[in-house]
């Protein structure tokens, strides 16, 4: 999945109502799904220092217990 994907496009746009659209349709991918830097949707979120949508994925259920391609 690239950076400019709808998922990490709207995390980067910081468009709460499209991630809400898409995690009403199946939220347990986004902790698979990563970008062109292996991140997924938390850790780029936090990577772009956006707490309130990491806040928001993580009660939703997406995993922050993950690692970044560096460890």
């Amino acid at each position: 999945m690239t950076d400019n994907s709808p998922l990490f496009y709207a995390i980067k746009m910081d468009n709460k109502e499209a991630i809400e659209a898409f995690a009403d349709k199946d939220i347990s991918k986004f902790g698979k799904c990563l970008n062109s830097q292996g991140l997924n949707a938390v850790l780029y979120a936090a990577k772009l220092q956006n707490w309130e949508m990491v806040n928001y994925l993580t009660s939703r259920g997406v995993s922050a217990s993950v690692q970044d391609p560096q460890g």
